[in-house]
């Protein structure tokens, strides 16, 4: 479980991985899309809604609105996302500031394909 801090306009791309996961928004506004049963799907969610997204399940979510979005995000199991996001991720606790610099985005998709996420072309069916 973590809280995840999301900047307007901000979010992954289509992607896939073995958890599931479930977000509870806490502040800002979400839209969830992807695909589900072959069908593609979107779905906007404010403080108080919770999205679940079943494991293996093609999705991305990008934050919308004027303000940062935040959400809690439990994983299930997890083991995967957890090792991705140690690997990945700058751990920043207390009153630190994330890092601005714009992340390494091929080794990203490398450390996230050795954890068993997949990345989806935006228009996969």
């Amino acid at each position: 479980m973590f809280e995840l801090l999301a900047q307007p306009g901000g979010g992954p791309p289509l992607h896939t991985h073995p958890s599931s996961e479930s977000f509870t928004i806490i502040e800002g506004e979400f839209e969830f899309f992807g695909l589900a049963d072959g069908e593609h799907y979107s779905i906007r969610a404010t403080p108080g809604d919770t999205v679940y997204i079943p494991g293996g399940a093609a999705h991305a979510y990008t934050a919308v609105g004027a303000t940062p979005g935040r959400t809690m995000v439990v994983l299930t199991p997890g083991l995967e996302m957890e090792r991705f996001f140690a690997e990945a991720g700058v751990l920043v606790a207390g009153d630190e500031r994330a890092p601005t610099a714009p992340p390494d985005i091929p080794a990203m998709i490398a450390v996230a394909q050795k954890h068993g996420m997949e990345f989806l072309p935006a228009s996969a069916p």
